[in-house]
């Protein structure tokens, strides 16, 4: 008797636990049924944002792309973001090299926000600032402004503002 005991507890405690992993199994799989893959072209709108954001696109979810700024302003400001297919920006070989050539030679003085040094390409190449530097921002928008000007795009007619977390306006 005692070993029919043993025997009906293993068989009721295997079919719960068969029976769990089922649920488990199909639990998981509705999940992923529920998300779908977004089609190039789709609207993201203050209406659909709620019911979309764990949908992806480029197999990635629609949440991890949208920063909270972002999702702010597309359910307050009626923002609208038509999703389309990454592409690959290639870019200049000369640039590139010019780009390289630059680490360690155009130098940033903080005491005016200018640079020197500079002879083409990136002043500052992405992988060289970091993020606890203070003087990051200023670097990114040197890089947007000289190394680009007159090679891929205008930026003549554009004013810079900058806004410091702590001191406001400058």
């Amino acid at each position: 008797m005692h070993n029919q005991s043993k025997l009906r507890l293993h068989k009721s405690v295997l079919r719960t636990g068969v029976a769990g992993a089922i649920a488990l199994a199909l639990g998981l799989s509705a999940n992923q049924a529920m998300a779908k893959e977004l089609p190039e072209g789709f609207v993201i709108n203050k209406e659909n944002y709620e019911s979309i954001k764990n949908d992806t696109f480029e197999k990635k979810t629609i949440a991890s792309m949208v920063p909270e700024k972002l999702e702010w302003m597309i359910k307050n400001y009626n923002l609208t973001i038509k999703l389309a297919h990454s592409k690959k920006i290639e870019m200049d070989p000369k640039y590139v090299e010019w780009s390289k050539k630059n680490i360690g030679t155009v130098k940033f003085n903080p005491a005016d926000r200018t640079v020197t040094g500079w002879q083409a390409g990136m002043l500052f190449p992405a992988e060289t600032i970091k993020m606890d530097d203070p003087h990051a921002g200023d670097k990114v928008i040197w890089n947007l402004r000289a190394a680009t000007y007159g090679a891929t795009m205008d930026l003549r007619d554009i004013a810079w503002a900058f806004l410091d977390a702590k001191k406001g306006y400058e």
